[in-house]
């Protein structure tokens, strides 16, 4: 209970504004500082007011975003309202009704909508409570005890809301984290896939080529085959022309020579000491 309303207020900007506890939500705010710098600047002037110069000591006359912790003598009052407090508390509810507008009209979009309608409702409490102090329903001092009691159960609201929304903000984180791992493993796979059909397609235009390089040295060898067989048949028809040519020749000697028979001559000559006989 002892946590500041102001802290709650903060965290509840940093979780809609997705920024740490830790930090004032400088990004969300940007947009409407001048609202509400305006809205606490209404406030300021109501606190300051002469008008509730006998009003302030006996209620406390703060601003949203700060707790309120009544002091003991302001929960020991027993004394009601005179007319002067009456013609005070009038004044001091119509001008902070007029800051509570200016003030939700700033930070409208700062909350979730369950803590805007809980911050609302927190700011019109103190309006009945106003009507039973002005009516002499209740003392000063009871005033302040309902007025902090209902500060009190606000906080442990706004308690309860930042955690669910803290609660959340981390599932959210936690969903978004498992989709950026669904993603990169998405990705790592296509990349693996990807490396593997390039590696795939390496391949089998490596096989390719090779198959084709096969081929062309098939090829070669069977024309030079073919080129080897051509030569050595061109040689044995070489050699079996020159055998018939050589036959051819033989066959008209012979024949020549049976058309024309050969003479001989006989000769007697000395051959050493001797005489021979020597045909030709």
């Amino acid at each position: 209970m002892r946590l500041a309303l102001k802290f709650i207020i903060l965290c509840l900007l940093a979780i809609r504004g997705q920024y740490s506890c830790a930090e004032l939500p400088q990004a969300q705010i940007a947009q409407s500082d001048a609202e509400i710098k305006i809205a606490k600047q209404c406030y300021d002037e109501l606190n300051q007011d002469l008008k509730l110069s006998r009003l302030a000591p006996k209620v406390g006359l703060i601003q949203p975003g700060r707790d309120y912790y009544p002091s003991i003598e302001m929960l020991a009052n027993k004394s009601k309202a005179t007319k002067e407090d009456k013609s005070a508390i009038s004044y001091w509810g119509k001008m902070r009704r007029e800051c509570d507008e200016k003030y939700f009209t700033a930070t409208k979009d700062r909350f979730s909508a369950e803590a805007s309608i809980l911050m609302r409702e927190r700011r019109e409490q103190i309006y009945p409570l106003l009507a039973k102090l002005y009516n002499g329903d209740v003392s000063f001092g009871e005033f302040n005890a309902l007025r902090q009691e209902a500060n009190s159960t606000t906080i442990k609201l706004l308690q309860e809301i930042l955690l669910r929304e803290k609660e959340k903000r981390e599932q959210l984180i936690k969903e978004n984290d498992a989709k950026k791992e669904e993603f990169r493993r998405e990705q790592a796979e296509s990349i693996r896939k990807e490396e593997t059909a390039t590696q795939q397609k390496a391949q089998l235009e490596q096989q390719q080529i090779q198959i084709q390089r096969q081929q062309q040295l098939q090829a070669a060898q069977l024309l030079m085959q073919q080129q080897q067989i051509e030569e050595q048949r061109q040689r044995d028809a070489i050699a079996e022309w020159e055998q018939s040519v050589a036959r051819g020749q033989a066959q008209a000697e012979k024949n020549r020579q049976l058309m024309f028979p050969k003479r001989t001559s006989c000769n007697s000559q000395l051959i050493g000491n001797q005489w021979q006989t020597v045909c030709q």
